[in-house]
């Protein structure tokens, strides 16, 4: 998924954020949860059908496109705390937190693992057939190929360091969603 598109994303996601108000502070957690431990992580690999190819070319797809969703809900959610909330206490260390290390996944851990999958896509294409292609998938390969050919291969504490922010980002907004309940008046 190309950076426009990815941005168009991020802003359709960022209106969802100050739609979803109170919801969006949920949102963020339940996607980031389900998409880290289920979908992008284990389950594709468990399909017993699926070719690894196609796993990996579904994950990394999904992952940009989950990436984007993140981005524009955590947008959100700052827009959010600035037109709605009165609430500048521990809730807004909380967000900052959150957002950090969204920035630092979006901005230098994801392009690793990107390359990291195209690697892995590589290795599981290289051997393939030409002629079972269609032309798209012709000119996607020879940009990964070329991409493959002119970097190194990323190591693996990228993504060590990713699932570790993802792990902390993650009880960081249960503890964001969790303070924002406890200041719902009973």
């Amino acid at each position: 998924m190309d950076v426009k598109k990815r941005g168009l994303l991020s802003v359709a996601y960022a209106g969802v954020g100050m739609v979803f108000a109170a919801a969006a502070k949920f949102d963020w957690l339940s996607k980031g949860a389900a998409a880290s431990f289920l979908s992008l992580s284990w389950v594709k690999f468990r399909a017993p059908f699926m070719p690894r190819h196609l796993a990996l070319d579904l994950g990394r797809t999904m992952f940009a496109a989950l990436n984007s969703v993140e981005i524009g809900l955590c947008a959100g959610l700052w827009l959010l705390h600035f037109l709605v909330s009165s609430d500048t206490g521990d809730a807004v260390w909380r967000l900052i937190l959150a957002t950090l290390l969204l920035a630092v996944q979006a901005a230098w851990l994801y392009p690793k693992l990107q390359l990291t999958a195209e690697f892995a896509l590589y290795e599981a294409l290289k051997e393939m057939d030409d002629d079972s292609m269609s032309f798209n998938q012709k000119m996607q390969f020879g940009e990964i190929r070329h991409q493959v050919q002119i970097q190194d291969r990323p190591r693996v504490i990228y993504h060590i360091l990713y699932v570790g922010a993802e792990f902390v980002k993650i009880l960081t907004l249960l503890s964001f969603a969790l303070h924002f309940l406890k200041a719902i008046p009973a």
